[in-house]
């Protein structure tokens, strides 16, 4: 894990990720949506003479299996942040004992609406009106919304993320980019043809008069 991380992090140069206020992790493993958020991260290194600076306090969103989720994932966020204080903070650790940690269950949602609802939460916690401290409610209030109400909001996160997708694809002719519209004309191409065919046979069927 720790070369995998390694192997990113020299491919992409980052920055010092300590350096920020907030971190947000969006996740998607076995059918559930996720989100992970790591207030003040640099409160979670201790240098060597054992001081800190602040608290650190990392919230997990959780709407799927937990358990895979505090298995596979959460390993794998904390490796980051330990392998990027090793990088940027030479002189500290990260002390995962020293951050305060809690959970918050979204409330029971469709599978295919999961990852829109991470990215309403996602809009939300970035916004000018909300603070991290909102959490709780802003995890409630996706409890108390209708279903209609859900549905409604949600589909305007599909509208905007197929227009993102399209957007993107046709603007950067990138390997990526090129495969996804290559893969989207095949289904063009493969409904074209089903339409042809049914064209087709209702040409060449015959007709049938009763006398």
């Amino acid at each position: 894990m720790e070369r995998y991380v390694d192997k990113r992090m020299k491919f992409n140069k980052p920055t010092n990720i300590f350096d920020k206020e907030l971190l947000i992790f969006p996740t998607f493993h076995t059918n559930g949506s996720f989100l992970t958020l790591v207030k003040c991260p640099r409160g979670a290194l201790v240098k060597s003479d054992g001081t800190g600076e602040g608290s650190c306090e990392i919230s997990h969103i959780i709407s799927g299996s937990a358990d895979k989720y505090f298995s596979d994932i959460v390993p794998l966020i904390k490796c980051v942040l330990r392998r990027f204080a090793t990088h940027f903070e030479p002189s500290s650790e990260f002390e995962e004992d020293d951050v305060d940690t809690t959970d918050y269950d979204l409330p029971k949602i469709d599978k295919y609406d999961k990852p829109y609802v991470i990215l309403a939460l996602m809009e939300k916690i970035l916004s000018a009106e909300h603070q991290f401290y909102d959490i709780s409610d802003l995890t409630d209030d996706i409890g108390k919304l209708k279903r209609n109400d859900l549905s409604r909001q949600l589909a305007t996160y599909r509208l905007k993320l197929a227009e993102l997708v399209r957007t993107t694809c046709y603007r950067n002719r990138t390997p990526i980019s090129a495969y996804v519209l290559a893969q989207r004309q095949k289904i063009v191409e493969l409904e074209q043809s089903k339409v042809n065919k049914r064209k087709k046979e209702f040409k060449e069927g015959e007709i049938i008069t009763l006398d």
